[in-house]
């Protein structure tokens, strides 16, 4: 994404109070390296479990896993638990989806029914050029702030890994320009010890 910034603001928080919404525009980090078997590790734990299963419920609250694409796999829990599609940028992630023929690339192969972003959606440069090749539903969980002074006061404050930043009202006015209505909405994963984490399932309507 081509940035022309004044001086001053290319390593600094965008905020638009009007959107709800925020964009840092730091270059993104790499998902390379032991970003696989990191959370390889996270997956296998008691939060790991708990967070699928409560992601499994929310989807399959309104869908099936029919032509479905997790975004971001992490260490692939969800993918096996719920027998869909996957799709990560780390190479580890997409060899193993490969291997066990759950590779879809949403860009190129779409469009696809439907999609997860379980934490991912903040982390991709260009989220709309994903959305456009949805057909009907997407369920995304993020961590959801009130302002820009509470984005930088935030653990999740993560410049060159989190790019975009949203209120609740800023997401769901952002998935409506899109085309997504919103549906459904819980605090699921906060009520699981983690902070100021939002879940949301958002359906198309044009």
């Amino acid at each position: 994404m081509k940035k022309n910034l004044p001086p001053g603001y290319e390593d600094k928080l965008i905020w638009w109070p009007e959107l709800g919404m925020g964009y840092h525009p730091r270059d993104p980090i790499s998902y390379e390296e032991d970003y696989w078997e990191k959370y390889l590790e996270y997956d296998n734990t008691e939060l790991g479990n708990q967070l699928t299963q409560a992601r499994k419920r929310l989807v399959l609250n309104n869908t099936t896993n029919e032509d479905l694409v997790d975004i971001g796999i992490g260490g692939g829990l969800f993918v096996r638990s719920m027998d869909c599609y996957g799709y990560d940028v780390n190479t580890k992630a997409n060899e193993w989806l490969s291997s066990i023929d759950r590779y879809k690339d949403p860009y190129d192969d779409g469009p696809v029914k439907a999609i997860t972003c379980w934490d991912a959606i903040e982390h991709i440069p260009n989220p709309v050029a994903l959305l456009n090749n949805v057909q009907e539903w997407v369920f995304a969980s993020i961590p959801v702030f009130e302002s820009a002074e509470s984005v930088i006061q935030s653990k999740h404050y993560r410049p060159g890994e989190h790019i975009w930043y949203w209120s609740h009202e800023g997401f769901v006015k952002f998935m409506e320009r899109n085309g997504f209505m919103f549906t459904e909405l819980n605090n699921d994963e906060t009520k699981l010890g983690r902070e100021d984490i939002m879940s949301y399932a958002f359906k198309r309507y044009k």
